[in-house]
């Protein structure tokens, strides 16, 4: 396995006109998709839909749901239109190495680097879950949301307003197709904390954070693992050091350091080493201690989490505090 990939990454780099083998790596990364996942299914089945990349088409949005579509809708080869429902939605990344991110760094296509993808998970059925008359045949997808921009440069993309699938006979939505739905549940986003400034208008870029959080150990949370504070998103140049302080009883301090090698920039002025201003949002991990039966409900999550702000600040590239922004903690 090691040498087939080895050997294929020396081919793709000698040979140009390879690089379109990589769009199979592509539609499922940060891109439009041609076609759904999978490209056929039965009226009744699930599918997912790759709508963009969260920097290219959702321009670094952290925080997709379902309601943020205002239309799903699907036309058959009757040309019929049906409107759907989005399941859930779900980020994916490449990996670091992965040849979609080489062409995104060196420049073979007008990609960002280390971007990801914002998946939607869809039924071909009702808003009450009876499979749709559909009409078998080659059939498309449209989709419509505000917080998405709908073509890019990047040739290979898709166009949102005609995502393809090709619809089989017959009826689905259970046995393999219905697990292949709850699947996807897991990987949606569970409503947590959050670090986010307080307000990005007039900045362009910053140098980093300076994070105190003041956290009470309750009985609520594992006590054998201690929280900590994570990217939102899988830029390397995203870089945090912290250390959990033990004041005595239930007080516990978080120390966070946020930092990257250049700078935090605005979108469309980043370069590979340049995370964008969206990359500040951080996310706070907690380890309730029944996630199953009890999580720990929201209000308690921000009484039980606050930010020290005489401690917390932002710095531009001077190292300088910048005074029109500071950190916040909110639930999303």
């Amino acid at each position: 396995m090691i040498n087939f990939a080895t050997n294929f990454f020396r081919v793709w780099l000698r040979a140009p006109f390879l690089v379109a083998l990589s769009i199979i790596f592509m539609s499922l990364s940060a891109c439009v998709q041609t076609t759904s996942f999978p490209s056929s299914a039965r009226t009744g089945d699930t599918i997912v839909l790759g709508v963009g990349g969260i920097n290219r088409n959702a321009g670094g949005e952290q925080f997709l749901t379902t309601d943020d579509f205002q239309e799903i809708s699907l036309t058959d080869s009757s040309q019929h239109t049906f409107m759907l429902g989005a399941d859930n939605v779900f980020k994916a990344f490449p990996g670091y190495r992965s040849v979609v991110n080489r062409l995104a760094i060196d420049g073979s296509a007008p990609l960002i680097p280390f971007d990801g993808g914002w998946f939607v998970v869809v039924s071909l059925t009702d808003r009450n879950g009876v499979p749709l008359p559909l009409a078998a045949g080659p059939a498309h997808v449209k989709i419509i949301s505000n917080k998405l921009v709908n073509g890019t440069p990047f040739d290979q993309d898709g166009d949102l307003n005609n995502i393809n699938l090709d619809i089989l006979p017959g009826q689905g939505g259970d046995g393999s197709n219905s697990a292949f739905r709850d699947q996807f549940q897991a990987y949606m986003e569970m409503p947590g904390l959050v670090v986010r400034p307080s307000n990005l208008t007039n900045i362009s870029s910053v140098a980093g954070l300076q994070l105190v959080i003041n956290f009470t150990q309750t009985s609520s949370y594992r006590s054998d693992i201690k929280p900590a504070v994570v990217p939102m998103t899988h830029n390397p140049y995203v870089q945090l050091a912290q250390r959990v302080v033990d004041n005595g009883g239930n007080s516990k301090t978080m120390n966070v350091l946020l930092t990257t090698q250049k700078e935090f920039a605005v979108f469309g002025s980043q370069t590979t080493e340049t995370p964008l201003l969206s990359d500040l949002n951080l996310s706070v991990m907690y380890f309730d201690a029944d996630v199953r039966n009890a999580p720990v409900p929201p209000e308690q999550l921000l009484q039980d989490f606050t930010i020290d702000l005489a401690k917390s600040y932002y710095v531009d590239k001077l190292g300088n505090k910048i005074t029109t922004m500071v950190p916040t903690l909110s639930i999303k």
